[in-house]
């Protein structure tokens, strides 16, 4: 499990994700899961208004079986997991959307070596 991180010069930042089980490596532009516990790696790029898309690259999971998700989160982080309710997050096992303690539909599954982009339009009503 793990993913590197594009978005400009934003890196990924310990102190605002897992405080254990996530390995940071590439100056924190690559982050691994260490554990079999949901953990959470968070950018250090916030946005409160206007667009910001990061890109990111899932360089290895368990194909078929995949444990990464992507999105965004808001402050503070109460729970870490995919379906918390301040995440809003794409499920690479299963492709579907999840975000304020909903489930979407189904978008196309993320394997190892896909890339995924997260758009944010902090504008958006």
């Amino acid at each position: 499990r793990g993913g590197a991180a594009g978005g400009g010069s934003d890196t990924f930042d310990p102190a605002r994700g897992s405080s254990s089980g996530v390995a940071y490596s590439n100056g924190n532009m690559t982050v691994s899961s260490i554990t079999g516990s949901n953990t959470l790696a968070v950018v250090s790029g916030g946005v409160s208004r206007g667009k910001k898309l990061w890109e990111f690259k899932l360089e290895k999971d368990s194909l078929n079986d995949e444990c990464t998700c992507f999105g965004v989160t808001t402050m503070p982080i109460t729970k870490f997991s995919y379906d918390a309710p301040h995440c809003m997050m794409l499920r690479g096992y299963n492709g579907a959307l999840y975000g304020r303690n909903s489930q979407g539909g189904a978008r196309r599954k993320v394997h190892p070596g896909d890339r995924v982009g997260v758009l944010y339009d902090g504008d958006a009503k």
